[in-house]
């Protein structure tokens, strides 16, 4: 694994910010956008995937960025779930459920993989 050195150098980083981009995008449909609380829900939960990444990797700390990784983690599971409710009540169709809910398991399973490695590496 290359250095790295600043929040920018961590593609899992990168991929939870796309990942939020999209997911902003989908929530500025009329039907979602009318929800505003599940709206809010969902773009907060997004959001924090990457906020908590970058907020862990700030105190330049193992233990601290594996606890932060850990809500990031949580956090990609409360979007699988919210997504599983928009998607039974019609605010996206079955093939965005298909494509948006796998991208936050794989996002969750990322971080709990990125989690064991830096539990493992012999880093402080």
């Amino acid at each position: 694994m290359p250095p790295i050195k600043t929040i920018r150098d961590l593609e899992l980083w990168h991929d939870a910010v796309n990942y939020a981009a999209t997911i902003f995008k989908i929530c500025e449909r009329k039907i979602i956008a009318d929800d505003r609380d599940s709206r809010s829900q969902l773009k907060r939960s997004v959001l924090s995937i990457s906020c908590n990444i970058a907020e862990g990797f700030e105190y330049n700390n193992k233990k601290d960025f594996i606890r932060f990784l850990r809500y990031s983690k949580g956090s990609s599971s409360e979007v699988f779930n919210l997504l599983t409710v928009f998607s039974k009540v019609g605010y996206i169709t079955p093939s965005e459920y298909t494509a948006l809910s796998e991208e936050a398991l794989q996002l969750g399973k990322k971080l709990g993989g990125f989690m064991r490695y830096l539990k493992n590496a012999e880093v402080g």
